[in-house]
C-alpha cells in the first residue's frame, strides 16, 4: 500500500481526505499495515560534554541517515528538553528548538531527539516506519545543587563513589520493521559519542577516588594507632615510673579519652576528604542554555587541587601522632612523684 495508490476523492462524512492527515496519523495508518514493529535499545555510559554543537551535529548525523533510504514520508522531528526546575518544553520542529532555545535560563537536566519517518526498502512490499529516540542525561542539575547546598549532596557522592562512576550518558531506543536499518542508526549515535569531548578530570584525583575505601580505613584506625602511640611514649618517657599498675591504668584511660576526641575530628577529616574527591568527578554535562553554561563554568572554577587533598589527609596523621607524643611526655611529667609531690599528693600514690 502506498499513499499515491489512494485517491484523494476518497472522503469521510467530514469532507476529510487521506492526504490532508498529519504526518504522525500516516505513520500509524503504515505502522498498522505493515505489522507491529521491534525495538532496538542501547545505553551508552561516559563522563563526557555535550555542548550544543554537538547536539546539533547528532540531529544532522541521523538526517544525513535518513537521506539513505527511499523516504515515502519525510521525518517527523521532536525535541524534548527537560529542565532542573522540572519544566518540560517539546518542540514540534529542529527549527523552532534552535529559534526557541535562545537566551534560556535554565539549566538541562535531560534532552530528547525523536525522529518518526516512513521508509521503502528495495525488494520489499511494503513502506516501514521507524521511530527514532535519542535520549541524553546530564548530571549538571544534581551537581549545580550540591555546589549550593554541600551537605545534602553526600548520597551523590556515594553513588560516584561506589555504585556508577561513569554516567548513564545516552539511552537509544529505535521501533523498526528492518533490523539492519536501526543498527545503523545505533551506530551513526555510538560514532557521534565517541567522537565527544570528555569531562574534566585529574589521574591524581582518580587515584585518590580508586583508593578512597584504603584513605578511610586508615583515618578509621587512626584512633588506636594514637592510643597505641600514647601508651609506648608514656613508658618510655616514664621509665621505671610505669611499672605502677595504677599508673598505667590511669594512662589508658587518658588515652581513650585522646582516642574518643580525635575519633570525632578524623569523622570531620573523613568527610572532608570524601567530599573533595567526589566533587572532583565531573559526570556527564549537556550545555545547550546559558544556564548549562554558566553553571558549568562555576563548578569547572571550584574544583578542588588532589595535591592539596592528599595533604590534609597526611597532616591529619601526623598531627595525630604528634598530638599523643605530646600528651604522653606531658602525662608522665606530671604523674611522675616530683611533680606530685610539688602539687601537694595526688591519687598516683593512692
Amino acid at each position: 500500500m502506498s499513499i499515491e495508490r489512494i485517491s484523494d476523492d476518497s472522503l469521510n462524512n467530514d469532507g476529510l481526505t487521506i492526504r490532508s492527515l498529519p504526518k504522525t496519523a500516516l505513520q500509524a495508518i503504515y505502522h498498522a499495515a505493515t505489522g507491529k514493529t521491534e525495538n532496538l535499545s542501547k545505553g551508552l555510559s561516559g563522563n563526557v560534554v555535550i555542548k550544543h554543537s554537538d547536539f546539533d551535529r547528532l540531529y544532522r548525523m541521523l538526517i544525513d541517515q535518513t537521506d539513505i533510504y527511499e523516504q515515502v514520508i519525510a521525518p517527523v522531528v521532536t525535541v524534548v528538553v527537560k529542565n532542573a526546575n522540572d519544566k518540560t518544553v517539546t518542540y514540534s520542529s529542529w527549527e523552532r528548538f534552535l529559534a526557541l532555545q535562545v537566551n534560556n535560563h535554565d539549566i538541562t537536566s535531560d534532552a530528547v531527539i525523536k525522529i518518526e519517518f516512513v521508509l521503502k526498502l528495495p525488494n520489499t512490499a511494503v513502506s516501514q516506519r521507524c521511530v527514532i529516540n535519542i535520549d541524553l542525561d546530564s548530571s549538571l542539575p544534581i551537581i549545580d545543587r550540591g555546589s549550593k547546598n554541600s551537605s545534602n549532596d553526600d548520597g551523590f557522592g556515594f553513588f560516584i563513589l561506589f555504585a556508577q562512576r561513569e554516567w548513564k550518558t545516552v539511552q537509544i531506543s529505535i521501533d523498526f520493521v528492518d533490523f539492519l536499518v536501526a543498527k545503523a542508526f545505533v551506530n551513526i549515535t555510538e560514532e557521534w559519542f565517541s567522537s565527544l569531548e570528555k569531562t574534566p578530570t585529574s589521574k591524581l584525583n582518580e587515584s585518590l577516588l580508586s583508593k578512597y575505601e584504603v584513605i578511610r580505613g586508615c583515618l578509621s584506625q587512626s584512633g588506636r594507632i594514637g592510643i597505641a602511640i600514647f601508651l609506648i611514649g608514656y613508658i618510655y618517657f616514664s621509665g621505671s615510673q610505669s611499672e605502677s599498675l595504677s599508673r598505667l591504668v590511669y594512662a589508658i584511660s587518658v588515652g581513650l579519652l585522646i582516642w574518643a576526641g580525635f575519633s570525632i575530628f578524623d569523622s570531620y577529616i573523613s568527610k572532608l576528604l570524601f567530599r573533595r574527591i567526589y566533587k572532583n568527578v565531573i559526570p556527564t554535562v549537556i550545555l545547550i542554555s546559558e544556564g548549562d553554561n554558566s553553571s558549568y563554568k562555576k563548578i569547572t572554577e571550584n574544583l578542588n587541587s588532589p595535591s592539596n587533598t592528599i595533604i590534609i589527609f597526611c597532616i591529619t596523621i601526623i598531627i595525630n601522632i604528634l598530638l599523643n607524643v605530646i600528651a604522653s611526655y606531658i602525662y608522665a611529667y606530671l604523674s611522675s612523684p616530683r611533680s606530685i609531690s610539688m602539687i601537694g599528693g595526688g591519687p598516683f600514690y593512692g
